[in-house]
C-alpha cells in the first residue's frame, strides 16, 4: 500500500494523482506503517494531497516517532504544533478562602469574654 500510494503521488509509472496517492499513504498508515505515518504527517502538515490539519498531523507525527521513526521526524511549519496550545486558556478557578485557624478563634474568643458588655 505505501510503494502503489508513493508511486502515484509521485506518478512514477502511473498516471499522478496527489489526492489518491495520499489515500493510500492514509490507508497504510492507519494499518500501522510508521513510513507512511510519517509521510501523512507532512502531507497534512503541507496540506498536499490531504486538506491542511496541523493537529492531525501532529498526531501521525508522534504516532511515527513513538515507533521508532525518532530521527526522522517531521518538521512541520511554524505552529502547527502548537495550534492547540495558542488558543485563549480560560482563567484559573478563584483559590478557596484560607480557613481561620484554631489560634485566631481562640484568641477572639477569649477577647470576648475578658470585655464585659454593658
Amino acid at each position: 500500500m505505501l510503494d502503489y500510494g508513493v508511486l502515484v503521488f509521485r506518478g512514477d509509472g502511473v498516471k499522478q494523482d496527489e489526492k489518491i496517492g495520499a489515500q493510500w499513504l492514509l490507508l497504510s498508515a492507519r494499518r500501522g506503517n510508521v513510513i507512511a505515518q510519517n509521510r501523512v504527517a507532512r502531507l497534512l502538515a503541507f496540506g498536499t494531497g490531504l486538506a491542511a490539519d496541523p493537529v492531525e498531523a501532529q498526531k501521525w507525527n508522534l504516532l511515527a516517532a513513538r515507533a521508532g521513526r525518532a530521527g526522522r521526524r517531521t518538521r512541520l511549519p511554524a505552529g502547527a504544533a502548537h495550534r492547540e496550545q495558542s488558543r485563549p486558556r480560560p482563567a484559573p478557578a478563584p483559590m478557596p478562602s484560607r480557613p481561620r485557624s484554631t489560634v485566631t478563634d481562640a484568641r477572639d474568643h477569649l477577647a470576648a469574654q475578658s470585655c464585659p458588655s454593658s
